[in-house]
């Protein structure tokens, strides 16, 4: 599953989000949740816990990750009022087909910064609905903050994005993830999967 961004007229500024602004990233927020819930069911713990090498991430890790990834957006939102003025920049369609193409490529590694890295803290099925709990708060965040295109916090090398584009960023991430997830899962030593055993 993936999801392209839509590309409104005009330069980025300070200027309000538009109602289909919003819909359309609401909707990407629950079609990257909705992927990421489909690639993870019905996983035994030996799939969930499956390494094929040391220094690559489980499933049960990747997830952990996208948890506190999530939650370190929320936190930037939240800052958005303080940070600084949207100034007249890229045409919107650029800097998020920029946003799209960097968070989604997976021939490009980038290192999580250290707050994200996985240590195997909660139970895969905590770890899912913690997760999700953290999606749910984004939407709110999206649904109810009125300023979300008039500030601007800086994304690494694609410089300052505001608010809407943080939430495309984020649920594009999701999209990464599960894409390394179908990665593991494709490995010729991922286990089989196995009934439950009563």
């Amino acid at each position: 599953m993936t999801q392209t961004a839509t590309a409104p007229a005009g330069n980025v500024a300070a200027r309000e989000i538009t109602s289909a602004e919003r819909h359309h990233a609401g909707r990407y927020l629950r079609q990257s949740r909705q992927a990421l819930e489909n690639v993870v069911q019905g996983l035994s713990d030996e799939q969930w816990n499956f390494k094929p090498a040391a220094e690559v991430w489980s499933i049960a890790e990747n997830v952990e990750h996208l948890v506190l990834v999530e939650q370190m957006v929320e936190a930037i939102l939240a800052r958005l009022p303080e940070s600084a003025m949207a100034t007249a920049r890229r045409t919107d369609g650029e800097i998020e087909a920029q946003i799209l193409a960097f968070v989604r490529d997976r021939t490009q590694k980038h290192p999580a910064p250290p707050d994200s890295v996985p240590t195997g803290r909660w139970t895969p099925a905590g770890t899912l609905g913690r997760f999700l709990v953290a999606r749910e708060h984004t939407g709110e965040m999206l649904n109810r903050m009125p300023r979300l295109r008039q500030n601007v916090i800086p994304f690494g090398p694609i410089g300052p994005l505001d608010g809407y584009e943080w939430v495309l960023a984020i649920a594009a991430h999701t999209d990464r993830h599960v894409a390394q997830i179908r990665e593991l899962m494709a490995c010729n030593e991922f286990p089989a999967s196995r009934p439950d055993v009563d």
